[in-house]
């Protein structure tokens, strides 16, 4: 090798040797800031209700937990929200007039930033019907000693030790309840539209329950069952538990429907 192709050779090489050691100025870090964490708020609220006020909730922003709240005319509430910072921020708003209303609200104009939310729990005395709205949130309910009526849209609902009678739905959610004992003259009511429904129920409860769903029955009562082919639902089934004096309708398009056996006790003491 002469010695111009030689210094020409090793002036390559040291090239090349820069390229692979020396860091591209041009490249940068592509990778997005994460977000700052949103701020939990708590607060505790007490309001004195008159006798037998229903009370009406509205959360379109998180889930419902209900329990027993004693024997004076008052609710408690118990709010967690997060909210991030800088955000405007979801408060609860309560209002009373033929009623008492708890509403979660962003102020005017403002929209619900990721990871946003708030939580409520009640503490309800005796004797206050109860109205309960969420959007995807959970509502529980336990212990609670009046009539109840609940609504989500995808949100599941859970509801054990109610006294009085139950109106239940969820579009997209699932629920899980027990009936406490007979409610004569009652028409009670558990809807869910694509959600499993599962339910505790004793032989003395006396109610005609009638259940219908294109998804399977699983019961631990014999229930006689009507096919309705080419409908939805595609089934019917109705059974009786003690004697007829009230009616209870399970409905759920595609979720199965299972209904359990529970043991003949009370189980309506208060909750924490």
């Amino acid at each position: 090798m002469s010695d111009q192709r030689y210094l020409v050779w090793m002036a390559a090489a040291i090239a090349l040797a820069a390229c692979a050691t020396t860091p591209r100025e041009t490249s940068t870090d592509l990778r997005l800031p994460l977000a700052p964490a949103a701020e939990l708020q708590r607060d505790t609220q007490i309001k004195p209700l008159l006798a037998g006020m229903p009370i009406v909730v509205r959360n379109p922003f998180g889930d419902v937990r209900v329990r027993f709240g004693g024997y004076v005319s008052q609710i408690e509430w118990r709010s967690v929200a997060q909210n991030p910072p800088d955000a405007p921020a979801l408060s609860v708003h309560a209002e009373q007039d033929d009623r008492f209303s708890l509403v979660v609200r962003l102020p005017d104009g403002a929209t619900q930033q990721p990871g946003q939310r708030l939580d409520l729990t009640l503490y309800v005395a005796e004797k206050h019907s109860l109205d309960i709205e969420t959007q995807n949130g959970l509502i529980e309910v336990r212990g609670l000693r009046a009539e109840l009526q609940a609504r989500s849209r995808s949100g599941n609902i859970t509801f054990r030790g109610v006294t009085g009678a139950v109106d239940v739905a969820t579009d997209g959610g699932e629920i899980e309840g027990q009936f406490e004992g007979p409610l004569p003259g009652t028409r009670q009511r558990v809807i869910s539209g694509t959600g499993a429904i599962v339910l505790g129920l004793m032989d003395a409860l006396n109610a005609t329950m009638t259940i219908a769903s294109s998804a399977p029955f699983a019961t631990d009562f014999s229930v006689e069952v009507t096919q309705q082919p080419g409908q939805e639902p595609n089934k019917t089934g109705v059974l009786v538990l003690g004697k007829p004096e009230s009616q209870i309708e399970v409905f759920s398009k595609r979720g199965e429907l299972r209904l359990l056996r529970r043991a003949e006790f009370s189980s309506v003491a208060p909750e924490g």
